[in-house]
């Protein structure tokens, strides 16, 4: 029998799409350290620059990685209310030309 944990409601690409997300996040913090660590034995000014803001970059590539929705829920939520609204948009019929309400019977007047 299957355990239940934490990760027990959700869709099974959504939790390999979160630990992507994880690795590629932890992949771009390794290649700023390494970045860190080179930047302090290069001896030019404008390398050791270069380097830091490349470290930088991937740090904030990081963060963003983290912050995107672990929850398929938190992501459907957003999601729902346009959809009603688009198929609203669809079922209205249209305002009549003159502004007049049709009066059922396909005469206005």
């Amino acid at each position: 029998m299957r355990e239940k944990g934490r990760d027990a409601g959700r869709e099974p690409g959504r939790e390999t799409e979160r630990r992507h997300a994880e690795a590629e996040a932890k992949a771009r913090r390794d290649a700023a350290a390494r970045a860190r660590r080179l930047a302090q034995s290069v001896s030019g000014d404008d390398d050791r620059a270069q380097l830091l803001d490349y470290a930088n970059t991937l740090d904030a590539e990081a963060d963003s990685l983290e912050r995107q929705p672990s929850d398929p829920a938190a992501t459907r939520k957003v999601e729902q209310p346009q959809q009603q609204a688009q198929q609203q948009a669809a079922t209205d019929p249209a305002p009549p030309p003159d502004g007049k309400p049709d009066n059922g019977n396909g005469s206005r007047g």
